[in-house]
């Protein structure tokens, strides 16, 4: 539903850069207008000839008019738009460039809402001409790629969302809810009835109601959907624990990242680029081993992997540990797991809410590119327990997309879906909300987790010996090949 407005214009103004800021204005509200009158050709003939030939004219057409009936569908109804001062102006060779923000109010059932997000302008004609582009918000990781000509260092300002309600239990609570209802994508695979749940937990509010009962209220609602990705936190009672409501007991079936290091790693060929990445040559083979306990952190520490397949690429095989992996950047996976193939291959698939029923949903095909100058194709040992989550699931499905790739060790933790995006509430309070429901590349739902191809459990027996039964199997399925 959120609309991601990138404009673009014809022409360069070093000397006059007021007077194409007030055009810019003029000439987006102009375009806004076209989106609150639902004028798909005007659209359409506003926008950026460049992204049109990226798209295909007849495929935007359709994709607006979709978005249109989806909203109508859902109960949105816009009713305004703003834009704001634009940020710094940089240049690119004669191309001027620079971000503002657009504030896009709407209508959902009885309650008003503000969305805020960045929009690109562009001139190459002293901003005489605009022309605009609207773009997924799913997109936008991959426009600079689409469009070479837009610079790097534009300023982005974060998404928010203001509820332009009074800030009553009830409102927010009915803001949360319809917020789920319209755009939640995951209500299925647990059978889950968002209005029974309703009916349940807005019955229980009352002139009475504190701060933490609200609190209890929502978390009771967060809880039926048995979502690790979604959940409420408040500035009060800080987070909740989003894991062990609906999660027993799980083994570890992980013996530790110090165990490792000096139990299985040669000292003389052991690196340590950070608290949640080492690799090494395990003692006494051939076969190379990567720690990966995160996805977060900083880009360039996960390019570790060119420096580790030109040291180990004449190893016979490599174990990739993701075990006690929580996730991170899916990003950051691809670095990895592009390195391990040499041609594209599709990993998963993405289904967004697109209509009023929880199941209208899109199809989004998410595919692995080829990465870095040099490819590992020989056998990997991928390793994983219950505590593996998010983007390392994305990173498991990655791998498993791969001929040379084999899955040990023990189910992952099974996210229900992904892609969360934090919101905000009237009375400040903010929550999570996932966005796609995950599936193979079977397209079926990731639910209760990714099954191994060898499942293994560390038993206790083993660990007392210092031995980990997961690098052991690993290991001997190596040496077969």
């Amino acid at each position: 539903m959120i609309l991601l407005l990138i404009l673009s214009c014809k022409g360069r103004n070093d000397n006059n850069s007021e007077k194409a800021e007030r055009e810019l204005i003029k000439q987006a509200s102009a375009f806004g207008q076209m989106f609150l009158n639902k004028d798909v050709q005007g659209l359409v003939g506003k926008t950026y000839h460049g992204f049109v030939q990226l798209s295909g004219e007849d495929k935007m057409i359709k994709d607006i008019t979709a978005s249109f009936d989806s909203q109508k569908e859902k109960g949105i109804q816009p009713y305004s738009v703003s834009f704001g001062k634009p940020n710094r102006i940089i240049f690119k060779g004669d191309t001027l460039q620079t971000t503002l923000t657009c504030s896009l109010s709407v209508l959902s059932s009885d309650l008003k809402m503000a969305y805020f997000f960045n929009i690109i302008a562009i001139s190459e004609n002293k901003g005489v001409t605009w022309n605009f582009i609207l773009s997924s918000e799913n997109e936008l990781r991959k426009l600079y790629l689409k469009l070479p000509v837009l610079n790097n260092g534009l300023i982005f300002r974060s998404d928010s969302t203001k509820w332009l309600v009074d800030d009553t239990f009830q409102n927010n609570y009915k803001a949360f809810w319809n917020d789920f209802k319209i755009n939640y994508p995951a209500f299925q695979i647990n059978n889950i009835n968002w209005d029974s749940v309703y009916s349940v937990n807005y019955s229980k509010i009352n002139s009475s109601t504190s701060d933490y009962e609200f609190f209890k209220i929502l978390n009771s609602s967060f809880l039926a959907l048995k979502d690790a990705h979604s959940g409420i936190i408040s500035s009060k009672y800080g987070q909740t624990d989003y894991y062990s409501s609906f999660i027993q007991s799980k083994p570890d079936n992980f013996p530790g990242k110090d165990f490792i290091k000096y139990k299985y790693l040669s000292l003389s060929a052991k690196t340590i680029i950070n608290d949640d990445i080492f690799y090494g040559l395990v003692r006494n083979t051939n076969v190379g081993y990567i720690y990966i306990g995160s996805f977060g952190g900083k880009k360039n520490d996960f390019l570790f992997i060119d420096g580790f397949i030109k040291q180990f690429k004449d190893t016979k095989g490599i174990i990739i540990d993701i075990r006690q992996n929580g996730g991170g950047s899916e990003d950051f996976a691809q670095i990895v797991a592009s390195r391990f193939t040499n041609k594209s291959v599709t990993y998963r698939y993405a289904k967004f809410r697109n209509g009023p029923k929880p199941s209208d949903l899109s199809n989004s095909e998410l595919i692995l590119e080829p990465g870095g100058e040099n490819k590992y194709l020989k056998t990997i040992v991928l390793l994983t327990n219950r505590h593996t989550f998010s983007s390392a699931e994305d990173f498991t499905l990655m791998l498993r997309s791969l001929p040379n790739v084999i899955h040990i060790g023990d189910t992952t933790f099974g996210g229900v879906a992904t892609c969360p995006i934090v919101k905000t509430l009237p009375n400040g309070w903010t929550y999570r909300m996932s966005r796609a429901m995950e599936c193979d590349i079977n397209n079926k739902p990731i639910k209760g987790g990714i099954i191994p191809y060898i499942s293994i459990q560390i038993r206790k027996a083993d660990l007392d010996k210092g031995v980990d039964s997961m690098i052991e199997k690993a290991l001997t399925q190596i040496n077969r090949k």
